[in-house]
């Protein structure tokens, strides 16, 4: 296949994943696109990236400490992947207030599942986006030497088409410090 495109960030939408959008996420989603959410398999969504001569990016996502959700799993990230090699790449996703447990997921989604990189968000996460994810753990570097490239969502938590929104990001762990870091390299 000529490859045309890599879309670099996807979350699936098949059965298993949308069963982690519980606590109104799939009603909050709906809303924002303007339609209802419905399932797409994932051999579905290997066939609309092949006609369309594209790779995608999945996203595995846990935020399960924060939430109380179940996480989209990484083994089914890295299951798609295993089916549809020729359309897919996947990322991990990893709670990073897990400690120790985040840590081996890490290590286990990059050397026994064959994930080629890592996925917060900071926003559902509640850590932010310019600190250590992860007390008493890896910092930074070392998860990026881990998990490279390492993808930080800032999702629909305060961003809307490009726009801060500071009323949706009211714990500042999104935007608020992004927008902070420009200003100051932007200041005279």
């Amino acid at each position: 296949m000529e490859l045309k495109a890599i879309d670099v960030h996807v979350h699936p939408w098949d059965e298993v994943s949308l069963a982690s959008m519980g606590g109104g996420r799939k009603e909050i989603m709906a809303k924002y696109f303007g339609r209802d959410i419905k399932p797409v398999s994932m051999a579905e969504l290997a066939d609309q990236y092949r006609s369309r001569k594209m790779m995608a990016v999945l996203l595995a996502s846990d935020d399960s400490t924060s939430s109380g959700l179940p996480p989209v799993p990484n083994d089914h990230v890295a299951r798609a992947v295993k089916d549809h090699p020729d359309v897919f790449l996947g990322f991990a996703g990893v709670d990073p207030w897990k400690g120790k447990l985040a840590i081996d997921e890490a290590k286990r989604a990059k050397e026994g599942l064959g994930l080629v990189g890592l996925k917060f968000n900071p926003g559902r996460q509640f850590f932010f986006a310019n600190d250590a994810p992860v007390p008493d753990g890896l910092d930074w570097e070392q998860l990026t030497d881990l998990l490279r490239p390492l993808c930080s969502s800032p999702a629909l938590a305060g961003f809307s088409l490009g726009c801060y929104n500071p009323e949706k990001d009211r714990e500042e762990h999104n935007g608020h410090r992004i927008v902070e870091m420009f200003r100051a390299a932007l200041s005279p």
